[in-house]
């Protein structure tokens, strides 16, 4: 039987997150609280840049997360893999054709939330797996770089607090046309004043709660 493949080719439209959320704060995923504590038994990887702290959502009692789903790009000798690569078609992901989840995982679509400091929790709805067909590690990745990426041209414009350090205000990246072609250029970035869409690596995928999961963005620096 043939199966498709496929992926988002644009930005998703954004939603709050299914319950309103309890005041939390906001701390690196790797910080979760102890019922998700063991799904990062695995992950001890190193990181060469900053994990972007995240508010997270409190799990309800008895809460097992599945699982962590990692990211790697197999060019690269560091984990995660560049947001902007993966919507270019230019990331090479390993065991980029496997199911990434639990064999038993439930869900025909999953929740991307994202929390990040200085903006208001939003995220989409992703499709995991219908009767036909079912996602891939690669087309998972896909949908959440266009997630994010979608996520920071909503936000532009948006007064940033001035509670919040500015470093982690999101900046889009200028584009130009050569020739026909659309082509992006990052802006001449001073140190603590922004991140652009291509300073962003997506490390990991975390079930924060039922069908709810939150993505590990690591900042290039």
């Amino acid at each position: 039987m043939m199966m498709t493949i496929r992926f988002q080719e644009s930005p998703p439209s954004y939603f709050p997150p299914p319950q309103p959320l309890p005041p939390a704060p906001r701390q690196s995923l790797k910080q979760l609280q102890p019922m998700c504590d063991t799904a990062f038994h695995g992950d001890s990887r190193p990181s060469a840049g900053l994990i972007v702290p995240q508010r997270i959502d409190p799990a309800p009692p008895h809460f097992q997360p599945h699982q962590i789903i990692l990211f790697d790009d197999r060019a690269s000798t560091t984990p995660g893999i560049f947001l902007e690569d993966l919507t270019t078609h230019r990331a090479r992901l390993t065991r980029e054709n496997d199911w990434p989840f639990d064999k038993t995982y439930p869900h025909e679509r999953i929740f991307l939330q994202i929390s990040w400091p200085g903006y208001a929790t939003l995220g989409t709805w992703i499709t995991i797996q219908t009767d036909e067909w079912r996602t891939t590690s690669s087309v998972l990745a896909r949908d959440v770089a266009w997630a994010f990426k979608g996520f920071i041209d909503s936000v532009q414009g948006l007064p940033f607090p001035s509670t919040t350090p500015k470093k982690w205000k999101l900046l889009s990246t200028p584009t130009y046309n050569v020739g026909g072609f659309t082509v992006t250029s990052p802006t001449s970035r001073r140190p603590g004043t922004g991140l652009e869409f291509d300073q962003l690596k997506l490390r990991s995928l975390v079930e924060v709660k039922n069908g709810v999961w939150q993505a590990e963005i690591e900042v290039s620096v």
